[in-house]
């Protein structure tokens, strides 16, 4: 059973005595329930802690009425596990895993949730992060009872528990890891309440979810490193410009061979001539 911290009562006065407690104590209204008072009285200032009881018992959890389904699906066909307010619920996977005890689903509702593992956690080069992603990113799914998808979020009564796995490279700093809420860019980061434990086959970190869908991710204290600078690519380009005409320009050879073809024409036509002036003499 819980005790509820309610109210305080803080006097500042030199005088201040045990006097002051009765004083105190005799206007608190009977319906508070006093059941335990904390006094801290020193030279200036006395104290006292006012707890009520009234509300400690926690409501029993009580499944909707009707039948409850065994599995849940969404309009793509995936799976959900069944989670009530009566049985809470759970996924274990090879390395991971999400349990919710009795009463941690609201009364007279129930969510479907599923859980599966996804790509390579990373948020390399994102300095201004307090955390540095590793491992897979894990993503929670869930849906109501019509398959749908909840809108923003399922909250549940009280934060059920998954488990990660540790990746192997954060075993020398397993005092800095903390479950971390994100999105698959690693762009944004929620640190949960988490702690390690020796869970199914190893070594597991494991954090208290509030409210799902959620991507969770193992991090490691510390921002990660800047990323390495892009490498310049030098590309070469030739332009071979084109007569002004659109046709093509004569190359070396071809201007080789006009020049000993007129040289031939010449030496022929000179000949001829000089052949035609003698027959004529």
């Amino acid at each position: 059973m819980s005790i509820f911290l309610i109210g305080t009562e803080i006097y500042r006065n030199s005088a201040a005595s045990m006097r002051n407690l009765s004083n105190i104590t005799s206007t608190i209204p009977k319906r508070l329930r006093i059941v335990s008072t904390i006094v801290a009285i020193t030279t200036f200032v006395t104290v006292t802690l006012i707890y009520d009881d009234a509300r400690a018992a926690d409501p029993a959890p009580v499944d909707p009425p009707g039948p409850i389904p065994a599995i849940l699906s969404d309009t793509d066909g995936n799976l959900y596990e069944v989670f009530t307010p009566e049985g809470g619920g759970s996924i274990v996977g090879d390395d991971y895993s999400f349990i919710a005890e009795p009463g941690d689903v609201p009364s007279a509702s129930i969510v479907g949730v599923r859980m599966s593992k996804g790509g390579e956690a990373s948020n390399a080069g994102l300095t201004y992060h307090r955390y540095t992603l590793g491992g897979s990113y894990y993503e929670i799914d869930a849906v109501d009872e019509n398959g749908l998808r909840p809108s923003p979020s399922f909250r549940f009564r009280n934060p059920p528990i998954a488990c990660l796995p540790i990746p192997p490279h954060f075993f020398a700093n397993i005092d800095s890891i903390a479950v971390i809420a994100t999105d698959f860019e690693g762009s944004t980061q929620t640190v949960l309440n988490s702690g390690t434990r020796i869970a199914g086959a190893g070594l597991k970190v494991c954090g208290n979810i509030g409210t799902v869908p959620i991507i969770l991710a193992v991090g490691l204290e510390g921002a990660p490193g800047p990323l390495p600078p892009t490498p310049v690519i030098k590309v070469e380009v030739r332009v071979v410009e084109l007569p002004v005409t659109g046709g093509l320009a004569p190359n070396q050879i071809g201007l080789a061979l006009l020049f000993v073809l007129g040289i031939v024409i010449f030496i022929v036509g000179y000949s001829v001539f000089k052949a035609v002036g003698r027959r004529n003499t």
